[in-house]
């Protein structure tokens, strides 16, 4: 049965559901350690390691979703921890970055080796040659989406009007939306 516009989005719509109850994805858990203070350790980690210039709460916390207040307290724990310290910019004070101290560092190293492990068990699960494929369609749409936002910078896609067309690239296929339709 060849999929429409209209079965893949409830498709899509479910397959979201269910992958939003499964919870983050990848994260173990950490003795002591929130989900959230644990992909927070690891994102640090890994922009260290792209030898980024540094860790900004406010990039960290869009990152991964979060608010900047809620960010705070997950930097806060982290610090109390002394697993993180906050850093002013040498050029503006105002600037904070965060580091891993050696004890978050050797902790976000067992993190970020669990998380390649899991990476390894749902390559095997999924297959080398589909997971490709998946990551190939997922870079497709991140690459409408960002399109998307360069199309209409400072308008959120909450504040078009449903039914309207979304500004970016032309679906490749499929009938325009209905006026009134709803927004997915």
């Amino acid at each position: 049965m060849e999929r429409t516009i209209e079965t893949m989005k409830v498709e899509f719509l479910d397959l979201m559901r269910k992958l939003h109850r499964a919870g983050p994805p990848w994260m173990p858990t950490c003795e002591g350690l929130t989900a959230n203070q644990a992909r927070a350790l690891h994102l640090v980690y890994v922009l260290e390691g792209e030898a980024a210039d540094d860790a900004r709460p406010g990039v960290l916390a869009a990152h991964l979703a979060v608010s900047p207040s809620a960010f705070s307290q997950v930097v806060k724990a982290l610090e109390e921890r002394g697993l993180v310290t906050r850093e002013r910019g040498e050029g503006d004070f105002r600037a904070v970055s965060l580091r891993l101290t050696p004890a978050g560092a050797a902790l976000a190293r067992s993190l970020d080796d669990a998380f390649a492990a899991r990476m390894r068990e749902l390559v095997d699960y999924v297959g080398p040659e589909l997971f490709s494929q998946m990551m190939d369609g997922v870079a497709k749409v991140v690459e409408f989406r960002l399109a998307e936002a360069a199309s209409a910078p400072g308008a959120p896609d909450a504040a078009r009007p449903c039914g309207a067309p979304a500004a970016g690239p032309a679906p490749e296929a499929g009938p325009a939306p209905e006026e009134g339709a709803p927004c997915i």
